[in-house]
């Protein structure tokens, strides 16, 4: 317990808050994500891999090279899942109803 207490003391405050809210953004995104279309999904995957890129920052073993390495790989892989989500977003708001069921529009000429 007297560890635990050392480790919260020594933690900077900022880095605890962004972890917080990562987790909440991911929590929120993947509570919009259940019983919707699979684009929230890639969404809220992304923003809990950016909690976890993100909690890197209140691991107490940051010297350690191959947690620097993680902390950048889980964070390029969360950029581009995000990335992924939200271009898919747009396609289907341009092309498709949320649902996955194509929408043709044909234009008739009377």
């Amino acid at each position: 317990m007297d560890k635990f207490l050392e480790l919260l003391t020594q933690m900077n405050l900022f880095d605890l808050v962004t972890v917080i809210s990562w987790g909440v953004a991911g929590a929120i995104s993947f509570y919009f994500s259940i019983g919707n279309a699979r684009v929230w999904t890639s969404i809220s995957i992304g923003f809990f891999l950016i909690f976890l890129s993100q909690a890197y920052g209140i691991n107490p073993w940051t010297h350690y090279q191959k947690l620097t390495a993680y902390h950048y790989i889980v964070g390029a892989a969360a950029i581009m899942t995000i990335t992924h989500g939200f271009l898919e977003y747009y396609v289907f708001c341009r092309t498709f109803e949320m649902s996955g069921n194509k929408l043709i529009y044909r234009k008739t000429h009377v």
